[in-house]
C-alpha cells in the first residue's frame, strides 16, 4: 500500500501540485498573522477560533482544487487506461488515493498551523497564546 501512495506523490512531480501544498498554508498563515497584528482581537481563544475555522474552509477549496488537478493528471496520462490495465484491484488504488489525500491535507493543515506558530511567537509575543498554539501543534503531530 505504501508503493501505491508513493506512487500517487510521484505523479506530482512536475505539477503545480507540490508548490501548492507547502506555498498556499505559507501565505495563509501570514495572512491571518498580519491581521491579528492591525486589529484588536478580544481574546486568545477567539483568535484560535478564527484561525482553525478559517483554516478548515480553505482546506475544502484547496482539497477541491487539488482532486481536480489530480483527476487532470490521470486523464491526460492515458484516459484512465493505465488505472484500469495496471493489475492491481481498484478498491487498493481507490484506497491509496484516498490515503495519499489525507496525508496531503494534513501537511497542508500541519504547515499551517507550524508557520501560525511561528509568527505568532516572533510578532505578538503572547505566551498564553503560543503555549496553546503550541498545544494544538503537539496535538496535530501525534495524529500524524
Amino acid at each position: 500500500m505504501f508503493h501505491l501512495v508513493m506512487a500517487q506523490w510521484k505523479k506530482t512531480k512536475h505539477t503545480i501540485i507540490r508548490p501548492m501544498i507547502f506555498c498556499l498554508p505559507i501565505v495563509y498563515s501570514f495572512l491571518i498573522s498580519f491581521y491579528y497584528t492591525f486589529t484588536q482581537v478580544v481574546s486568545t481563544e477567539e483568535k484560535i477560533i478564527f484561525f482553525f475555522l478559517l483554516l478548515s474552509i480553505a482546506v475544502l477549496f484547496f482539497s477541491a482544487i487539488i482532486v481536480s488537478f489530480f483527476i487532470q493528471l490521470d486523464k491526460n496520462a492515458s484516459n484512465f487506461g493505465n488505472e484500469l490495465r495496471i493489475g492491481i484491484s481498484r478498491r487498493k488504488l481507490i484506497t491509496s488515493k484516498i490515503l495519499f489525500f489525507v496525508v496531503l491535507i494534513l501537511t497542508v493543515e500541519f504547515v499551517a498551523l507550524l508557520v501560525f506558530t511561528f509568527l505568532e511567537f516572533f510578532f505578538q509575543m503572547d505566551l498564553v497564546s503560543v503555549i496553546t498554539m503550541g498545544l494544538f501543534l503537539f496535538t496535530s503531530i501525534v495524529l500524524l
